[in-house]
């Protein structure tokens, strides 16, 4: 049986110093895994990463770019939902709270805006 509800994919291409920040802002939960898929000219290792938050690290072939780290990803999630991250994204405090609590029939879309 699959417990798991979540999987977030996060490709990774030479940014291990925006990493961690993605990582850490997500929880520790057990209906909840996370994917990292490193398409970086040289393959970092988990102890590369400055985190305390568990993740999977996968490997991708760099000429295959940040969709093909995605696929990598999709073939490894066990999760019922997926949530797409870059290694420069990160989430709010609630985040998974907010989407634990929306009925599964209902999709959202979540709009990002930039100021500069």
């Amino acid at each position: 049986m699959n417990n798991i509800t979540f999987s977030v994919i996060i490709p990774h291409y030479n940014s291990l110093d925006s990493l961690p920040r993605l990582l850490n802002s997500i929880p520790e939960r057990n209906d909840l895994e996370v994917i990292v898929v490193d398409n970086s000219p040289i393959q970092i290792s988990v102890s590369d990463v400055n985190t305390k938050r568990p993740f999977t690290l996968l490997y991708s072939l760099n000429s295959r770019f940040a969709g093909g780290a995605r696929n990598v990803g999709l073939d490894a999630a066990k999760g019922e939902w997926l949530i797409f991250a870059d290694a420069d994204d990160f989430f709010t405090s609630d985040a998974f709270d907010v989407f634990s609590s929306r009925p599964y029939r209902k999709i959202h879309f979540f709009a990002v805006r930039f100021l500069f």
